[in-house]
């Protein structure tokens, strides 16, 4: 998981109220808001290092000659940037054990109006969030006095962060680290299927099973949630729920119109996500094997050479006429 948190002069300033992602100033509602939440507490004492690893997994890798990438006595993250325009590499990054679609950090202080944070929030690409600019207000003494609680939940999952500054220097301590966890479930494309064939070309349907199991509940999965493959397919009818591998658990069977998943020619899986009734995000890959791909492209460049001897053929009688 990723996410980039950049300090800098410019501002970016994003709605709080955007579709893509909302942004959050307040723990109470961001907890409220999210599920299967981890806190990372610094509760281990590290030593200014160019890697650093969190107890909770989280991995700090400074590339910024190390102005700062520790965790004090008193139990903080302490981060220091530089001026990334000179060179974009110059940040923190943190990367975090599993899928996540939402954090919030306890920002001690913050050194200046300057910092920001970058993630794929949505899917879609890469943002920028002034972190400043959502907590500074006219109430704040100074712009060095920043601090309070900021938080982004996200309508995809990500696994990294970064930390960086467009300003020659800035630092910031964050007292909790927390995150919302994508739950992880097992899929089966085309049960009873193997290696799972799917022609990108098809205009049927490919079906697939949200796997129940002791850890996981099919029956409580929101149909109204699911989405499948790189475009977001939605089911193209209502799902059901049946026992597909006599195994003794119920499971989720939806049907998603090929068309719609986004699947080409040389993808090797597909991912489903969705949320339970409780509103917990739960996510599922599988392997596939595209077909219908190669055939057709051979009959394809077959055409074009037979077109491509056929009029080589009307040019040469073209010429010979013409003598």
């Amino acid at each position: 998981m990723k996410i980039k948190l950049i300090l800098g002069a410019s501002i970016l300033l994003l709605s709080s109220n955007v579709n893509a992602f909302d942004v959050y100033t307040d723990r109470v509602s961001w907890e409220a808001a999210v599920s299967n939440i981890n806190t990372e507490q610094f509760n281990t004492i590290l030593d200014n290092n160019p890697v650093l690893v969190f107890d909770s997994g989280i991995t700090s890798t400074s590339t910024n000659g190390l102005i700062a990438n520790f965790v004090n006595d008193a139990f903080e993250f302490n981060g220091g940037v530089v001026d990334r325009v000179s060179d974009p590499d110059l940040v923190i990054e943190w990367t975090i054990p599993e899928p996540i679609y939402a954090f919030g950090a306890d920002f001690k202080s913050i050194d200046s109006d300057g910092l920001k944070v970058l993630g794929n929030f949505d899917g879609a690409g890469e943002q920028t969030i002034s972190i400043a600019s959502e907590l500074y207000t006219d109430t704040v003494p100074c712009v060095q006095c920043i601090s309070g609680f900021f938080g982004i939940v996200g309508s995809a999952s990500f696994d990294s962060i970064v930390w960086a500054t467009d300003n020659s220097e800035e630092t910031f301590q964050i007292d909790d680290f927390s995150y919302a966890a994508v739950a992880p479930v097992t899929i089966d494309i085309k049960p009873g299927s193997d290696p799972n064939p799917v022609n990108p070309r098809s205009n049927g349907v490919i079906p697939v099973a949200v796997m129940g199991s002791t850890d996981f509940d099919a029956m409580q999965v929101d149909f109204s949630t699911v989405t499948f493959g790189p475009d977001g397919a939605t089911p193209a009818h209502d799902g059901h729920v049946e026992d597909v591998n006599d195994d003794g658990f119920m499971d989720a069977v939806f049907h998603f119109r090929t068309q719609e998943t986004g699947i080409i020619c040389g993808d090797t899986e597909a991912t489903l996500n969705g949320e339970t009734f409780d509103e917990t995000r739960f996510t599922g890959t599988d392997t596939i094997k595209t077909v219908g791909c190669n055939g057709t492209s051979s009959l394809r460049a077959g055409a074009m050479s037979w077109m491509l001897l056929l009029g080589l053929s009307v040019l040469g009688l073209w010429r010979l006429n013409r003598r």
